[in-house]
């Protein structure tokens, strides 16, 4: 459980969970990605473009993200940093803010 949010700074070292890919923990290399996603479910494929987003390199503990992995955590004790949207299966994991995602949605995060 979290008890609150923050937004995610280079340099910092954060962690994420994910449903395939498990834990791992890296440093933030930077804050203002713009990833282009492929969506093979789209007739004829698609690919679109995410961001901004955060993303961390030098990931330690299990290796770098995988597919299945969306929508997990990053984050850092009880403190929620992102949502996981992408990687490249090698050397990158990228997150959404927590906090553009509460905002954009009108949300408060629930520390029950």
């Amino acid at each position: 459980m979290f008890a609150s949010s923050a937004v995610a700074q280079t340099g910092y070292y954060i962690c994420r969970f994910g449903h395939t890919g498990g834990y791992a923990c890296g440093t933030v290399a930077g804050s203002n990605y713009i990833a282009n996603i492929t969506l093979p479910s789209e007739p004829g494929g698609g690919i679109r473009q995410v961001g901004p987003l955060a993303c961390v390199t030098a990931v330690q503990n299990g290796g770098q993200s995988q597919p299945g992995d969306s929508g997990g955590p990053w984050f850092l004790n009880n403190t929620a940093y992102g949502i996981h949207s992408a990687g490249d299966g090698s050397t990158i994991s990228c997150f959404s803010q927590v906090n553009n995602a509460l905002s954009r949605f009108g949300l408060k995060l629930w520390a029950g």
